[in-house]
């Protein structure tokens, strides 16, 4: 299993960052996902389950998962139901500094089959990725209206 820790400070109340987290329609417009499915439709809550289209790579690879936590505003975690991986994974926020917050990742993913000889090599790949996402989410806030 490849574990991975993240956090990011991004300079926008909590308000404004916990959504673009926990709701999956926006993280096309942080993330590599390219369509995204929720049910049932609505808020968020343990059991809602999501299917997305996500670039890994040169290719396209859908995952299903599930939400297993739900803290409004505060946290979420999730469990993949379908997908080319095994992946548990969580974010957190709490108030940071000059009314900016603290994003915390934290996940393990593991790959499925044959492809579990790859993980030694994909851990930095994975890690970066994931540091990469909320760096884009901070870009993102932070850029001037």
């Amino acid at each position: 299993m490849i574990k991975y820790r993240i956090e990011e400070t991004i300079n926008r109340p909590v308000h404004e960052v916990f959504p673009y987290l926990a709701d999956p329609t926006l993280h096309p417009k942080w993330s590599p996902v390219t369509d995204v499915r929720v049910a049932p439709p609505g808020e968020m809550r343990v059991g809602t389950t999501v299917r997305e289209m996500m670039k890994v790579g040169s290719k396209m690879a859908p995952f299903s998962w599930e939400v297993t936590e739900y803290s409004p505003g505060a946290s979420f975690a999730f469990h993949t139901i379908e997908g080319p991986m095994h992946w548990d994974g969580s974010y957190a926020v709490a108030p940071g500094a000059d009314g900016g917050t603290r994003v915390i990742g934290l996940g393990q993913v593991g790959l499925k089959g044959w492809q579990r000889l790859l993980e030694p090599f994909m851990k930095g790949e994975i890690r970066r990725g994931e540091a990469a996402e909320l760096s884009h989410l901070k870009d993102l806030l932070e850029r001037p209206a």
